[in-house]
């Protein structure tokens, strides 16, 4: 990872993986956001999607908003994931869904629980470090 900058190669964007994140991605709560998260064989460490749905937010801007604030806690804590193991064997993929009704959430409340998502998945992240085969 260079820096606090988030590439387009961090995003996951191909539709088979997120596919599979769905299908068989594990699934953990915290507070309004909801992660789906798994393991592939993939080259770039850490893939995220992050979606707010249309039918809790029918504004765009709201939705925008959202994501835009979630991206941002994301990105700025985002070193949670690699304390543990530096040099992953696998890829994590994730996709964080905001899942409450508020739109007008703070910064300081979405980041809160992405931290407490973030300090889970590098525990997961830890124990497959540990494990020769994560699947």
């Amino acid at each position: 990872m260079s820096g606090f900058t988030f590439k387009k190669r961090e995003r996951l964007t191909l539709r088979s993986h997120i596919d599979a994140l769905f299908r068989d991605g594990r699934v953990m709560y915290s507070g309004p956001l909801k992660v789906i998260y798994g393991f592939e064989k993939n080259a770039y460490p850490v893939k995220i999607l992050v979606t707010v749905p249309r039918k809790k937010f029918r504004k765009a801007v709201d939705r925008n908003r959202i994501k835009r604030l979630m991206r941002e806690a994301y990105r700025t804590n985002r070193y949670l994931l690699f304390r543990e193991c530096p040099e992953l064997q696998v890829s994590l993929h994730a996709g964080f869904i905001y899942t409450g009704e508020q739109k007008d959430i703070g910064f300081s409340e979405i980041e809160k629980h992405i931290i407490r998502i973030l300090n889970h998945l590098a525990a997961e992240i830890s124990s497959t470090c540990s494990s020769k085969d994560p699947y």
